[in-house]
């Protein structure tokens, strides 16, 4: 083999592989949150692509804890007749979890009471309700879901804690 044949090859085999690491099929995923119960301040959604990320953000009570933001997409969105959409793009298919709450103040944390839990509505992908005392926080396994290659859509219903607060 010449040489020029031999570079071209080993090129040939670099761009080849380089085109299957990248998911040649990407992901769109269309959110739509529901069921606000106002329209002041605005809806803060969370797209998480990691099981670890999930538990770090339930574990979060500051909101500034940096480690779960790295496996995560957050959109601010206004709300509009009690809804909230936004769409993700260049998404790779996958197993993801989304969490919506009603920012009412616009502070991009989800503000708690005395006793930890948030004072401001929530709500989780699979629509998850939490009830019963204490309330179990929703695990990846009740939150997951699959994003597959294309456009795909996601309705999240607000009132996560509705039941628990009653």
């Amino acid at each position: 083999m010449t040489k020029t044949n031999t570079l071209f090859a080993a090129l040939l085999a670099a761009l080849t592989t380089a085109a299957l690491a990248q998911s040649p099929e990407g992901a769109d995923l269309v959110v739509r949150a529901t069921a606000f119960e106002s329209t002041e301040g605005q809806a803060t959604i969370i797209l998480l692509n990691a099981e670890t990320a999930w538990s770090q953000m339930m574990d979060d009570r500051s909101g500034e804890n940096p480690a779960w933001k790295q496996h995560a997409a957050v959109a601010d969105r206004p709300i509009e007749a009690g809804a909230a959409a936004v769409r993700f793009t260049g998404l790779q298919p996958g197993e993801y979890a989304l969490m919506v709450f009603h920012d009412e103040n616009a502070n991009r944390k989800i503000d708690r009471n005395m006793m930890g839990m948030p004072k401001e509505e929530i709500g989780v992908s699979n629509d998850y309700r939490m009830s019963g005392f204490p309330p179990r926080k929703p695990t990846w396994d009740d939150v997951k879901f699959t994003v597959q290659p294309g456009t795909n859509e996601k309705r999240v219903a607000m009132g996560m804690l509705r039941e628990a607060r009653r």
